[in-house]
């Protein structure tokens, strides 16, 4: 098994996964490659006008409970250079032909919403377009932690309502308050992979934040919270090696962007 496969095994398998009772926004429902305007939207913005997609930002930076910690500047520059370079990769057109030819995406737990036509039941398939769409248009705030209990993962989340089937039905669906948890330990933005696969590693956890889960997996078949984040990984690492140096100019002018918008987070270390 070549090195990719095995570190890929830990990152499909090493998160942790924290589910909670939860209810899910707002936006026009046009199929999959067509942006939506979720509240972060600003249509005066040049960035959301450019980069439509994947407006998922970062809340703000702590500790979970009972652990004791601190995000330094150079750990918390690290992270949000991490979700600008999500985004850069998000917004390449070719994202969205690849995730159709990787399709059909099966359904991982029951999920619904009065007068939302896109009700599902586990091992029913998606609709691709649908998928997609929600997955693009995501726009929410996540608060970073840092987690005792993680020493030996790799990540976790908190399971939101379901985007799929909430999106533009919904106008409370972002009224959540969405975690993504790391080990207490020093935050480099790469793990223990390099930077494509933590970015991936983020992505597959940000993907729990929109409602999705494990329950539905198998010796076979993955469950489409790890198929997803593996679109990403195989297509960015191993379908075009030259991906990261094309589009160098768009993760450069995005992460600058990050950089400003995040500069209050950026004054002092986080500690409790």
């Amino acid at each position: 098994m070549k090195k990719i496969n095995l570190i890929f095994l830990s990152l499909l398998f090493g998160c942790v996964l924290f589910t909670v009772s939860c209810a899910d926004q707002d936006t026009d429902t046009n199929g999959g490659g067509i942006a939506g305007y979720g509240p972060g939207y600003d249509p005066n913005d040049p960035i959301d006008a450019k980069y439509p997609y994947w407006r998922v930002t970062i809340k703000d930076f702590g500790c979970s409970n009972g652990t004791t910690c601190t995000w330094t500047v150079a750990e918390k520059k690290a992270a949000i250079k991490i979700m600008a370079r999500l985004r850069a990769m998000l917004n390449i057109p070719e994202f969205q032909d690849v995730f159709r030819k990787n399709a059909p995406y099966i359904v991982d737990k029951d999920a619904s919403y009065e007068g939302s036509p896109y009700s599902v039941t586990m091992g029913s398939t998606y609709d691709t377009e649908r998928l997609l769409w929600s997955i693009l248009n995501a726009d929410f705030e996540v608060t970073y932690r840092k987690q005792d209990s993680l020493s030996g993962g790799i990540a976790s989340a908190n399971v939101g309502k379901s985007l799929y089937v909430q999106l533009g039905y919904n106008p409370d669906v972002y009224n959540f308050d969405y975690v993504c948890n790391f080990p207490n330990t020093t935050y480099t933005g790469t793990g223990n992979s390099g930077y494509v696969s933590h970015t991936s590693l983020v992505f597959h956890e940000h993907l729990h934040n929109m409602g999705m889960t494990h329950e539905n997996t198998s010796k076979e078949r993955p469950d489409e919270v790890s198929r997803i984040q593996m679109v990403l990984f195989n297509w960015w690492y191993n379908g075009n090696p030259k991906l990261e140096t094309s589009h160098q100019a768009q993760i450069d002018e995005i992460t600058k962007y990050y950089l400003e918008k995040y500069a209050h987070l950026l004054e002092s270390d986080t500690s409790n």
